[in-house]
């Protein structure tokens, strides 16, 4: 299990890496560390406005993506050179993305489900190179990876629930495409006084995605509940809303109908209990609180 934090805020790749995908830009020191969870609200504003610095962060996330691509190298390299590579099985993915501008969403994450957050990468190499170059058609999620570690190695996913293998969908074509594929992001925090205290949760299947965002509060003004939903295929930056269109989209309403469940399982789980305070403690230190 080998967990890298970069690329991830603050965005600062070593040499040669912090100059590699921006070689021309020159740091006047007006934003520090590039860091941008440490800059104060009208920094970052400047920064976005000032489209050098705001390139030269995403160049430097970038970066991040590089050193980490030579050091997973090196990894494979040592399995390689021990003899145990062609005997191991390799699972690579992210458990999330980042935005970097996209829907007016920057350096950050975690609080929207547009696909720049959502949609990650999920590379198997099976001992022996097995199945080497398929690709499964079917919609592929994070909960289907321990069941398919598992069959690899000729285990049973007893107990697990929510996933499935993927081993058992090559050469299947499209026919699972409809595997639906739900995520939560949680709005926490205040402004100006009023806790935020919402959500967004979404469903993807068959080529859309709907999401629902609960009511919540930006600065004084309240944000009324709504939905949202894109055609994936025909829009994949998700800029048009196709929610409020007449006639509604195919399969709208089934998609609704699941969606609000998981959300009423959701608020379930939300009421029986709490993180114990050594688990909270250790998500701090990780930065997810």
């Amino acid at each position: 299990w080998v967990h890298l934090y970069d690329p991830h805020a603050p965005y600062e790749p070593p040499p040669p890496f912090d100059r590699m995908h921006d070689p021309s830009y020159r740091d006047t020191g007006q934003y520090g560390r590039f860091d941008w969870y440490e800059l104060p609200t009208p920094k970052r504003r400047e920064l976005v406005r000032d489209e050098a610095a705001r390139n030269h962060m995403v160049a430097l996330h970038d970066g991040e993506i590089s050193y980490a691509d030579q050091e997973i190298g090196r990894l494979l390299d040592a399995l390689a050179a021990r003899g145990e590579l062609e005997r191991t099985l390799v699972a690579f993915t992210s458990d999330h993305g980042e935005g970097l501008g996209s829907h007016g969403y920057f350096f950050d994450h975690g609080a929207f489900l547009y696909d720049e957050e959502l949609h990650v990468p999920l590379i198997l190499r099976l001992p022996g190179a097995e199945h080497a170059g398929s690709r499964i058609a079917a919609q592929a999620r994070l909960s289907d990876v321990a069941p398919t570690v598992l069959q690899a190695l000729g285990l049973e996913p007893e107990g697990m629930r929510g996933g499935s293998s993927l081993l058992s969908m090559l050469g299947n074509g499209d026919s699972a495409s409809e595997r639906p594929s739900l995520a939560l992001a949680r709005m926490d925090g205040s402004h100006s006084g009023f806790a935020l205290d919402g959500q967004r949760v979404s469903l993807r299947r068959g080529g859309l995605k709907l999401i629902w965002i609960s009511e919540h509060w930006l600065d004084t003004q309240r944000i009324e509940p709504r939905y949202e939903l894109y055609d994936l295929a025909r829009d994949p930056g998700e800029l048009e809303d196709l929610f409020t269109h007449d006639p509604p989209p195919e399969g709208l309403d089934e998609l609704r109908a699941e969606l609000d469940l998981f959300r009423a399982a959701c608020d379930q789980l939300g009421e029986r209990g709490k993180l114990s305070a050594d688990v909270a403690a250790h998500f701090r230190r990780l930065g997810y609180f």
